[in-house]
């Protein structure tokens, strides 16, 4: 998966919503896809800045898209339309929190007991959920 011409904020969404469907994966494997994804400019800033775990590399890259877009937009390249910066907002706070309430030995106990990370539920895929609004929802408990 490749960010491609999409804001970092875009491909993080989508990375993590694809994140939710693989089963047996690893953190380290997480961020070495999500990293390997990312404009060349965005990936190297990312690894300037010394950052460690998967949530820290997509804030930090974040970031550095928003600082380059405003300076491609001060010099007089295309227009980006900067988002307001005054705090996260409520949907980035959603679905980061979902990916990162657990602990690494938590997560690793989901992957090999076969839980949901949505619903902590023994059998439940994110990918068996019917999307609704950009959202996974169960079809019952």
């Amino acid at each position: 998966m490749k960010c491609g011409n999409k804001t970092v904020q875009k491909y993080t969404d989508d990375f993590i919503e694809k994140a939710m469907q693989i089963e047996d994966v690893t953190e380290a494997d997480l961020l070495h896809d999500y990293l390997r994804g990312l404009p060349t400019d965005i990936r190297l800033a990312v690894k300037r800045r010394g950052v460690m775990g998967l949530e820290a590399v997509m804030t930090v890259a974040d970031e550095e898209d928003q600082l380059i877009r405003g300076e491609r937009a001060n010099r007089g390249g295309h227009a980006v339309q900067q988002r307001n910066t005054d705090g996260p907002a409520p949907m980035e706070i959603d679905r980061l929190s979902r990916l990162y309430v657990l602990s690494h030995e938590q997560v690793q106990r989901h992957i090999r007991e076969d839980r949901c990370f949505n619903y902590h539920q023994q059998g439940h895929q994110a990918n068996r959920y019917p999307k609704s609004n950009n959202r996974l929802l169960p079809q019952q408990h």
